[in-house]
């Protein structure tokens, strides 16, 4: 049986609000609000923390240094960027069962219609080699059309078959589509994929907000989530999705779809009820909400409504704050590994969270992370932060 493994990456102390990610409601309405580092940290420190305090397999990555590169005079906004956070657009991670080619595969996203994030590609690359180094595995270049990761895929399954959901955009929208077309067909055409379905955004969701498909749906298991809002064509194509799945895994899709009288469009972009976590441990369901879904009477009575029809046993909330303000909740921060439990044991200890690495990062994050962000200070200090960040790295070469 396959487990959960997270992988989440720390905010680093340049991180703001930039308001670079056109389409992301959230980002573009936080543009130039102060901002401070440390209490974005903190707030992460805090949701790695809790998942790992559930039972689930945590693993967390030092940030990216930022500026890319020593001795840039005045650095841009872009330059700073923290965006490498959230780890869902990391790349795709394939298990070997969902292949033919029976091994682990990780196609790192190319990031190519975000400028400010086209140089986290190579840093994923690396640091996911390095977690699969005792484990076989290959990891491919980067696709050649546009593709932003696995925060626009939907992994399903049951009886030892899995069905990869690959979502893309929509051609004709008010802000630009982040997923190609072209970009699902290579998906499944590089990694062999058994099974996979295609679907695309509905050109009101992304105009509306929803840049990455994860910010409206989500599934694991034998349920699949969303709004009636997703998907072009939705009530024929989960249709077929679902003769698929059953074709498959001899056991039917279960769709729980939550209608606009239920809960807006709008409002799925100002709670982020779909880009909740899934953490399942020892056969339990457990989702994983920002706390913002507490806040909103409707979304809160989704989640119960959830429980009570045993869609999921428990839900849970974490304050993530900053990232939310910059249009990342708690399904954006983590990429998703599945392995075994022999897998899970050839991960290197360095990457695990431990109750020392919290310790010593709550130290780094008190002592050299700023609270308020001063962008003229940090553009004539950049390589200063460059330092703490490779104070950090240091943690995982022990």
């Amino acid at each position: 049986m396959l487990k959960q493994v997270f992988i989440d990456c720390m905010p680093g102390p340049t991180s703001h609000f930039g308001g670079h990610a056109i389409g992301n409601i959230a980002s573009m309405t936080s543009k130039n609000k102060p901002s401070n580092p440390k209490q974005a940290a903190k707030e992460w420190l805090d949701k790695v923390r809790l998942v790992g305090s559930l039972g689930a397999n945590q693993l967390i990555l030092p940030p990216h240094r930022r500026p890319l590169t020593q001795h840039v005079k005045r650095p841009t906004l872009q330059n700073l960027s923290s965006g490498f956070i959230w780890m869902a657009n990391a790349g795709h991670f394939i298990p070997a069962a969902d292949s033919t080619l029976a091994i682990h595969q990780f196609i790192p996203a190319n990031m190519k219609s975000s400028m400010h994030r086209k140089t986290e590609t190579r840093f994923h690359g690396f640091w996911l080699s390095q977690i699969l180094k005792d484990i076989k595995h290959t990891i491919h270049s980067p696709l050649k059309e546009m593709d932003e990761g696995a925060a626009n895929t939907i992994r399903l399954w049951k009886n030892n078959q899995s069905i990869l959901v690959l979502v893309h955009g929509h051609p004709k929208t008010t802000f630009p589509s982040r997923q190609s077309k072209e970009s699902t067909k290579e998906i499944y055409s590089l990694a062999n994929l058994k099974h996979h379905f295609i679907l695309q955004q509905q050109s009101k969701a992304i105009n509306h907000g929803v840049f990455h498909n994860d910010v409206i749906s989500f599934g694991f298991q034998h349920f699949l989530f969303c709004h009636e809002h997703s998907f072009v064509n939705q009530k024929t194509q989960l249709s077929r999705l679902n003769q698929l799945f059953t074709r498959a895994t001899q056991h039917e899709l279960k769709i729980i779809q939550i209608k606009e009288q239920q809960l807006t469009l709008n409002e799925c972009i100002d709670t982020y009820l779909f880009n909740s976590q899934i953490i399942l441990i020892n056969n339990k369901s457990i989702l994983l909400c920002p706390s913002s879904v507490k806040k909103n009477r409707k979304s809160l009575n989704i989640t119960q409504n959830w429980i009570s029809k045993k869609y999921i046993h428990d839900v849970q909330f974490t304050d993530i704050q900053s990232s939310l303000m910059n249009g990342g909740g708690p399904a954006c921060l983590r990429l998703c590994l599945y392995l075994s439990d022999s897998d899970i044991q050839a991960i290197p200890k360095q990457f695990w969270l431990t109750s020392e690495k919290i310790t010593k990062l709550k130290h780094i994050i008190e002592t050299d992370y700023p609270s308020t962000l001063n962008i003229d200070s940090i553009q004539e200090n950049a390589n200063n932060y460059r330092a703490v960040v490779k104070k950090i790295e240091k943690l995982f070469h022990e």
